[in-house]
């Protein structure tokens, strides 16, 4: 979790940064929340928006709890 929380600042920035319209490849980070481990998926040549939604749809809850959480970077 402490990894998660470190992550989190250098994701928001590199958000920052980066045009909203313009296609360019992202990286979609998944955290499984029980085991910690980490699985990075590319997306190639998508806007923001487009890659958020499709990395978005890798969040995975289990009875309402949020188990796969993922994000763009």
């Amino acid at each position: 979790m402490k990894n998660l929380l470190k992550l989190l600042p250098v994701a928001l920035i590199a958000l920052t940064f980066a045009s909203c319209g313009e296609k360019q490849d992202w990286t979609c980070t998944c955290t499984n929340l029980t085991s910690l481990s980490v699985t990075e998926t590319p997306i190639l040549d998508a806007t923001e928006k487009d890659a958020r939604k499709e990395c978005d749809e890798g969040d995975t809850k289990l009875l309402g709890i949020l188990v796969d959480d993922c994000e763009i970077s």
